[in-house]
């Protein structure tokens, strides 16, 4: 007996039923089936409970494709040889900071550190030359040293002291110094030459050296063209190129102190009516194209206006008004500075515009040259200090010779004394007037 699977007809129905429901939720899909699962038997007093009906089983599920084939993985390739690895290098030593070597370089112009001015040397005597190790560097230098060599034989150069130093600290300085003797024979230029070493932490020098000095022979003045030389240590002005005395007109008295030797002392008498003192040359080629006249001044306080050095003048004739041609060197009005003058036939060609500083009571070595229509002069002192140059352009009356008049001229006397005189017929060239102040006595520091 089947007990359990006996459908009646009602259940017949119901089978029915769910069969064409199913039919239809497979027609319209799954749009639908939320709101349709809802809908229960056709009972007439509606008590019966709505039917759940099992979701659908018979949705067909979509096409399943086949999973690709699975290809075999690559064939593994056997590892190559292993290569080393590069030798590695050592990283440098580090430098703890703060310890860096600074850069210490001198550059292409390394500083010579010592400047010595040489000055003047007499043939056979000593002069000792010193100055400043300086260090313009912003670091230390170290391994100083300082050699001189002696520019020839017969020459001896020997330091004074200390001329190589371990050290010198920044801005810095050490002292110097050499004693050079020049041989008797020596003259001229000349120049010591030597070098400058030193070092830094990171760089070296070694800076030439070079001294010039000029050595003179006292007495040994220039003697091309020169037509009179007064040395005035005698009792009597003589012309020691010609041998011949001098004319003295009033009482210069000889014997003073002079630049070199003895020297003649001249008086004024405050006035330009009359001559005092006045020693006047033979007549000399010294008033053509070119000349030359110099001497050692010492004056006293001036009492006349206009008060004369030396007169060059083709008359010779020292009185007031009796200038004729060529030229001369004064004092300007009653000032210690000298002036200049050219005459043209008896009249004033021209008065120079600027003046030469000098002074009283001390000596100056006065150089006037004359080159056509102008006149140059220079004052130099003892210690070689030049004054000038002034000028005096214009018009002067030339002529074939000339008399030289000393410590007056057109009446105007000059207090003072005189020494060391010489005259030229020509221009002398401004390394021949040093060599004149030289030999003239000439003493510079």
């Amino acid at each position: 007996m089947h007990t359990t699977d006996m459908r009646t007809d009602s259940d017949g129905f119901d089978v029915y039923k769910n069969a064409n429901r199913r039919r239809f939720l497979k027609a319209i899909g799954a749009l639908s089936m939320t709101g349709l699962a809802g809908c229960g038997g056709d009972d007439d007093d509606g008590n019966t409970p709505t039917e759940t009906t099992e979701p659908a089983d018979t949705t067909e599920a979509p096409a399943t494709t086949a999973p690709p084939e699975t290809t075999a993985p690559p064939a593994t390739t056997a590892p190559s040889e292993t290569t080393a690895p590069p030798a590695t290098t050592e990283p440098p030593e580090t430098t703890e900071p703060g310890t860096e070597t600074p850069n210490q370089s001198f550059g292409d112009d390394p500083e010579a550190l010592l400047e010595i001015e040489g000055g003047y040397l007499e043939s056979g005597e000593s002069k000792t030359l010193s100055g400043e190790l300086a260090n313009p560097y912003l670091f230390p230098i170290q391994s100083v040293e300082v050699t001189l060599e002696p520019p020839s034989d017969g020459w001896e150069v020997s330091s004074t002291g200390d001329t190589s130093f371990d050290t010198i600290d920044t801005q810095q300085s050490e002292e110097v110094g050499w004693e050079v003797t020049a041989p008797e024979d020596a003259n001229g230029e000349i120049a010591i030459e030597g070098t400058v070493s030193y070092e830094s932490t990171t760089d070296s020098a070694d800076v030439p050296l070079s001294i010039p000095i000029q050595v003179f022979t006292p007495g040994n003045a220039p003697q091309d063209g020169l037509e009179a030389y007064f040395s005035l240590d005698g009792d009597t002005p003589v012309n020691e190129v010609t041998g011949n005395e001098a004319d003295v007109v009033g009482e210069p008295t000889s014997g003073a102190d002079g630049v070199v030797d003895s020297a003649w002392e001249f008086t004024a008498d405050g006035t330009t009516e009359t001559v005092a003192n006045v020693v006047i040359s033979e007549q000399l080629p010294i008033n053509g194209e070119e000349a030359t006249i110099a001497a050692w001044i010492n004056a006293s306080e001036l009492t006349e206006p206009y008060s004369r050095v030396y007169q060059v003048d083709d008359g010779g004739n020292p009185g007031l008004g009796e200038s004729t041609n060529g030229y001369n060197v004064e004092f300007f009005d009653t000032n210690a500075t000298l002036h200049g003058q050219l005459w043209d036939g008896g009249d004033t060609g021209r008065d120079s515009t600027a003046s030469v500083s000098v002074g009283t009571q001390s000596w100056y070595f006065v150089v006037t040259v004359a080159q056509g229509d102008e006149i140059t002069w220079y004052a130099y002192s003892q210690t070689g200090e030049q004054s000038g140059p002034g000028s005096a352009p214009g018009t002067r009356g030339q002529s074939d010779t000339a008399a030289l008049m000393l410590m007056c001229g057109d009446g105007r006397d000059t207090p003072g004394r005189m020494d060391e005189v010489r005259a030229y017929s020509r221009a002398l060239s401004e390394d021949e007037i040093l060599e004149l102040f030289l030999a003239s006595g000439g003493r510079p520091a």
